[in-house]
């Protein structure tokens, strides 16, 4: 089973070199590696020891001519992905961080026909902020698996076929909440979510007041 993973970075290289150092430790890794520079302000460059530790694994960039903001990117990113014709997509933003088995853990989900989607509900980042310790402390995800009507675009595992035989992001054009989209889309089909929490996934950045209240 190939797996094709891609990454999307804005004017944030130093989260995606992190989140690539991650990788380079994940028990099970895909097979090859887009990332999806929404035209920066410096082009996006894998540096030499992401290349080094990566080795084996199919790494390329795309840089978009300008910038299409996160959902723009997202298409791009999974539609690339579905044309390489890989059977498994994993799309992760550059700030999510699973914990090294967590693509192991779920994977063998998405051989039930009925799983439309994989993903996590995000425990907060290690800020000391007010915010951050409150969000930690009232929303940090419990350690199971479950079956849930929505899961954020911030890490998303599909199979290459749910996401052409729904259409992917079709004619949405707004500039958020293509995950709510997509997610009616899936219920529409009959398909079910999963967030896998048992094998915890991050959220590296830190949210600024401001953000969340906009979020």
């Amino acid at each position: 089973m190939r797996i094709f993973a891609v990454t999307y970075t804005y004017n944030d290289a130093a989260l995606l070199d992190a989140l690539l150092a991650e990788l380079a430790r994940w028990s099970v890794r895909p097979h090859a590696l887009l990332a999806v520079d929404d035209a920066s302000a410096s082009p996006y460059v894998f540096p030499s020891k992401a290349e080094s530790a990566l080795a084996g694994l199919e790494l390329n960039v795309l840089r978009l001519a300008a910038n299409a903001g996160p959902v723009g990117a997202k298409r791009a990113g999974m539609d690339a992905a579905a044309a390489s014709g890989a059977e498994v997509i994993l799309s992760l933003d550059a700030d999510i961080r699973p914990q090294r088995d967590w693509l192991a853990r779920a994977l063998p989900y998405l051989a039930d026909p009925g799983i439309g989607l994989v993903g996590a509900r995000f425990a907060p980042g290690p800020g000391e902020d007010s915010l951050s310790r409150y969000l930690r402390a009232f929303f940090t995800p419990p350690p199971l698996d479950e079956e849930t009507p929505f899961l954020g675009a911030g890490l998303w595992l599909i199979r290459r076929d749910t996401w052409l035989s729904v259409g992917g992001f079709g004619d949405f054009n707004e500039k958020t909440h293509e995950d709510l989209y997509f997610c009616l889309k899936l219920h529409a089909a009959k398909l079910r979510m999963l967030a896998v929490n048992s094998k915890p996934v991050c959220q590296a950045r830190v949210l600024r007041r401001l953000d969340y209240l906009r979020r």
